[in-house]
């Protein structure tokens, strides 16, 4: 049985997220994206409940990104060689992640439209 301290795991797992930026192609891509959101919401005026809202959606779609790439690990590591039933847990995960994005750009767009609505009236 693990008997990591609290601390100890949070290590680990903050050492996680600098492995995948590091690693993961994809997850760079999210994470690159959740900058731009955090920019946009910044220059726009989000309100407390839309912070709350894209904080949500961004925390999901890493959160996705990263589970995908651990479920395609472990499969790489038990099936090394090419198997249907291999490829199809990879793209499941995959796909998980693809709805998750496409509902976080949807609710982006819902969030961010009226904003970008309002500065545009403004003359910018």
């Amino acid at each position: 049985m693990k008997n990591d301290s609290f601390l100890a795991s949070l290590k680990i797992a903050i050492r996680s997220l600098f492995e995948a930026a590091a690693t993961e192609r994809n997850f760079r891509i999210q994470l690159a994206i959740a900058v731009a959101v955090i920019v946009a919401g910044l220059i726009l005026g989000l309100t407390t409940i839309e912070w709350i809202v894209i904080a949500i959606c961004i925390g999901g779609v890493l959160s996705a990104e990263l589970i995908n790439t651990a479920i395609e690990s472990v499969v790489d590591l038990l099936q090394p060689e090419i198997d249907e039933r291999a490829r199809r847990a990879k793209d499941f995960a995959a796909g998980s992640v693809l709805v998750v994005s496409i509902t976080a750009a949807v609710v982006g767009l819902l969030v961010f439209s009226r904003h970008l609505h309002e500065w545009l009236e403004s003359g910018i």
